[in-house]
């Protein structure tokens, strides 16, 4: 099987017999060799499928190692957005509590402005009468 194949020649030998008796055995012969000359030696081709998948499987085991330091760098990536979000989100939540924290504030700093305003016009108005008054 090896030698047949690649750049190596074949020879076939057939034995025919001139006999009407062996005219069909000589026909059966003759046929099969000619079949057998138009077989393509596939062996060679074999071979060099066999190399090319060898190469094939050599770059798709590079591209493996590559695509799985990708997806690592692409996981660190990703864990490293998931912490920034979270930290965004955590800013956020505080963000509007002072925002509340503020708001409550200036409610309470607006009541006591009014409140002191209607304070002052009461004394104003008191001390505007006394001063009628007198």
């Amino acid at each position: 099987k090896d030698c047949i194949g690649g750049s190596s020649r074949t020879m076939m030998v057939v034995t025919v017999s001139p006999g009407s008796d062996s005219a069909h055995e000589t026909l059966c012969t003759l046929e099969f060799a000619t079949r057998a000359r138009r077989i393509k030696l596939g062996s060679a081709k074999r071979n060099i499928v066999n190399k090319n998948n060898e190469e094939r499987i050599k770059k798709l085991e590079r591209d493996v190692k590559y695509l799985n330091g990708a997806k690592s760098k692409s996981d660190e990536a990703l864990c490293s957005l998931r912490n920034k979000y979270k930290r965004a989100q955590e800013q956020l939540e505080s963000l509007k509590q002072s925002k509340t924290n503020d708001k409550m504030s200036s409610s309470d700093s607006r009541r006591s402005l009014h409140e002191m305003s209607t304070k002052y016009n009461e004394e104003r108005e008191i001390m505007l009468k006394k001063i009628e008054r007198y």
